[in-house]
């Protein structure tokens, strides 16, 4: 049994909150595309098309952007949870490593599709505080 450092508990509430918070904007976000493709008469598979008529430029399959949205969104939600609950430190700090791994891949794909700036650098913070607040844990 291992006690939860301080840290590890603040980090993992805020990872919950701005997990859920996540997921109903992902949601919505997608949700809202849908609905203006309807509206164009389009659907995903028309999306390119649309935005060159609009003069946008499409930089990628967006399905895949909101499918990797809402999978990172559920599991910072899952960590947050496992962060509070759980008290294996080993375990805890394997979801903390997963956490760090995914925002890794998350910028990965945004200096990819040109969507990258130096604020995506910050998404980094809460894992890294999550992996530290995990090894503070103790046995």
């Amino acid at each position: 049994m291992t006690k939860r450092s301080v840290m590890l508990k603040v980090v993992a509430i805020i990872m919950i909150v701005i997990g859920a918070i996540m997921i109903i904007f992902t949601l919505g976000s997608y949700a809202a595309v849908s609905s203006a493709l309807s509206y164009l008469g389009g659907s995903w598979s028309d999306l390119n098309s649309i935005m060159e008529q609009a003069g946008m430029s499409y930089t990628g399959p967006l399905q895949m952007y909101f499918i990797f949205a809402i999978a990172a969104s559920i599991f910072e939600l899952f960590a947050g949870i496992v962060g509070l609950a759980v008290k294996k430190k080993g375990f805890i700090f394997a979801i903390g490593i997963i956490s760090v791994v995914l925002e890794l891949a998350s910028v990965i794909l945004a200096v990819v599709t040109s969507a990258f700036s130096p604020l995506s650098l910050l998404s980094f913070v809460l894992p890294v505080l999550y992996v530290i607040g995990a090894k503070l844990c103790i046995q």
